[in-house]
């Protein structure tokens, strides 16, 4: 039998899930100044290129060019960069909590050192509890009777069907939003009847950045929706073998989830929040009905 719901718990475990979520936390707040500065400062430019003419004779034109290059380059060398830290070590204080319920050897491999102590402590001092988010229980799926490595399987599985299905509703919204903004912009076009080219310039133009910002987001989510299927059919696979899964190949799947974990693009806060429940209902569903 195993004692995964035990181990969970355990202070020593429980401390690598504040540290995650406080994390995590942070890489938010970085990428909502990353989309702050994208889709506002530039919405704002591109007004400003718009209705120069009607405050001021003087060509705006390369001073707004040198601000986009300026808000470019401050992104790709520096807010990118500094998100991608936060990420990974989320996700590595994420992976040492699994490894440790687990029982599983830290693979550096695929995840690279573990994270200085520092950096789980500095982290876990600054959680704060939100009844509304609990950290226990975390792995709330039945696991009664299942051996050691069913178990594993199974809360892998859980995390891969969580994610996936979060990913999957982002993405569908990012697609709904972007063809929201362009029919009502549209509609509003026609009733004033406006020409083409001002339609362009007056609607469109301004919009760019958010629809340019929803599009990637879309397409970055719609990856990892498909990256996470592939793992999840695989787990289910050998779920289905009827064999009792090796430590070796538990790895091969935790690997995957890391990289998931780290590589794919934030979900914003209030959007998990607003999907928590549901989401958590139907996972648990779903995994007991695979059985």
């Amino acid at each position: 039998m195993n004692d995964i719901k035990k181990r969970q718990e355990l202070p020593q475990n429980m401390k690598f899930l504040k540290a995650q979520r406080v994390i995590y936390a942070d890489a938010k707040k970085i990428y909502r100044w990353q989309l702050s500065i994208t889709i506002v400062v530039v919405v704002i430019l591109n007004i400003i290129k718009i209705t120069q003419k009607s405050f001021t004779s003087i060509d705006l034109t390369p001073y707004i060019a040198i601000v986009s290059v300026s808000i470019t380059l401050f992104d790709l060398l520096f807010l990118s960069g500094y998100l991608s830290k936060f990420k990974t070590n989320g996700a590595k204080a994420q992976e040492m909590f699994d490894c440790n319920v687990y029982k599983m050897e830290w693979n550096e491999t695929n995840s690279g050192d573990k994270p200085e102590n520092w950096v789980i402590e500095e982290a876990e001092n600054k959680y704060l509890h939100n009844p509304k988010a609990p950290l226990s229980n975390w792995y709330h799926i039945e696991l009664d009777g299942l051996n050691e490595q069913d178990a594993i399987l199974r809360c892998q599985e859980t995390n891969l069907e969580y994610d996936r299905k979060l990913r999957y509703h982002f993405k569908n919204d990012c697609l709904i939003i972007c063809l929201t903004i362009v029919v009502i912009s549209f509609a509003i076009a026609t009733a004033i009847n406006i020409s083409l080219r001002s339609y362009l310039d007056n609607f469109i133009t301004p919009t760019l950045p958010v629809i340019v910002i929803l599009i990637k987001l879309f397409i970055d989510n719609n990856k990892a929706v498909k990256s996470l299927e592939e793992v999840r059919k695989a787990a289910r696979k050998l779920r289905k073998s009827g064999d009792i899964p090796s430590m070796n190949q538990l790895r091969q799947v935790q690997d995957k989830l890391f990289c998931s974990r780290k590589d794919s693009s934030l979900i914003p806060e209030n959007y998990y929040q607003y999907r928590r429940a549901k989401l958590e209902k139907s996972t648990k569903s779903n995994v007991a009905n695979q059985l």
